[in-house]
């Protein structure tokens, strides 16, 4: 998304099992570069400029986060120069990463799940419990819908007191912006906002129900917001996103076409 947002040519290969498990795997785990840990995801840049110098083979990164790093340096979606605000963006995105991604195991884990909101009541967070994120203890016997709710709200929060409408303060969507958005897609999906496979976004302003069911009203106007942006209104609007590879139909993943 942060490719698509930022309007930047790229080539996606997704890796069916049973090449990965033929071919690929064994290859990789036979690699020694710096970088390479036998398993996916991979980018490869190609710029020559970042090229290994002594057989111009192109730079891989792996682990999804330093992934993500990496194309917002590129990018220039990470704060630039601005320390403050790289610092703020880089803490936003640890908490969006132990939370909303379940420290990378899962989406659907027990700190996040947008499947447990599916169904949960408008009115779920328990009066006699903390109701933010920061009253909450470490180990705490909430249900995973609370725990949730109280994710999403910490980042209301934030865009509440946003002077810009984005998490780090500034001027344009940065790396943590798209992850946040990326989250709430699949909320959106989760939640039923999907009509024949893509997401309905004929209307000038259609916040998805959650925004109001929850009492999310900044969460729903940055989704908006971030959704207009032509690189991801195009990708959204041809149905790349809602065609892609489903995460959770198991036994063992499926291609939809």
């Amino acid at each position: 998304m942060l490719l698509e947002l930022s309007e930047t040519p790229y080539e996606f290969e997704c890796v069916g099992f049973e090449p990965w498990t033929r071919a690929m795997k064994p290859r990789m785990a036979s690699e020694h570069r710096v970088g390479c840990f036998g398993k996916l995801p991979v980018l490869c840049d190609l710029d020559p400029a970042v090229a290994d110098a002594r057989d111009g083979s192109p730079l891989r990164v792996g682990q999804e986060t330093a992934i993500t790093r990496h194309l917002a340096a590129r990018l220039g979606l990470d704060g630039g120069d601005d320390v403050r605000a790289r610092a703020t963006i880089d803490s936003l995105y640890a908490f969006y990463f132990s939370t909303m991604r379940n420290n990378g195991v899962t989406h659907e884990g027990e700190h996040y799940a947008a499947g447990a909101l599916r169904d949960a009541p408008a009115g779920l967070r328990d009066d006699a419990k903390p109701t933010t994120y920061r009253a909450m203890r470490r180990v705490n016997d909430y249900s995973v819908a609370e725990r949730s709710i109280a994710t999403l709200g910490h980042f209301e929060e934030i865009l509440t007191r946003s002077e810009t409408g984005w998490l780090g303060g500034t001027a344009a969507p940065s790396y943590v912006d798209v992850a946040l958005f990326v989250e709430l897609l699949e909320l959106s999906m989760a939640m039923g906002f999907w009509s024949a496979g893509r997401l309905e976004l004929s209307k000038p302003c259609h916040t998805p129900d959650w925004a109001e069911r929850f009492g999310l009203p900044a969460l729903g106007v940055f989704h908006d917001e971030l959704r207009r942006f032509p690189g991801v209104a195009k990708y959204l609007d041809d149905a790349s996103y809602a065609g892609r590879m489903p995460r959770y139909e198991r036994p063992g993943y499926r291609y939809v076409t």
